[in-house]
C-alpha cells in the first residue's frame, strides 16, 4: 500500500492538531505499516464543509498490530 503512504502520513498529521514537530515522532510515522484502511468523508451538499469522518484501519507499528475504529 505504498501508493497511499503520503495519504496516510498526511492524515496522521492533521489529527494531531497543533502538536509541536517531533522529529522523533517523524520517524515513528514512517514505521506505519498500513494493511488495511477503510476513510469515509461526508460533505455539506451546498457549503462542501465536511461534517463528518470515519476511519476504521489495520495498522503496524514497530511491529505491534493496532486497530483503529
Amino acid at each position: 500500500m505504498d501508493e497511499y503512504s503520503e495519504l496516510v502520513d498526511e492524515l496522521i498529521k492533521s489529527s494531531m492538531g497543533d502538536f509541536p514537530f517531533d522529529p522523533m515522532m517523524e520517524e515513528q510515522i514512517q514505521n506505519i505499516t498500513v494493511n488495511h484502511l477503510d476513510l469515509e468523508v461526508r460533505f455539506d451538499k451546498e457549503t462542501f464543509i465536511m461534517v463528518s469522518q470515519n476511519i476504521s484501519a489495520d495498522i503496524e507499528m514497530d511491529g505491534e498490530p493496532m486497530k483503529l475504529d
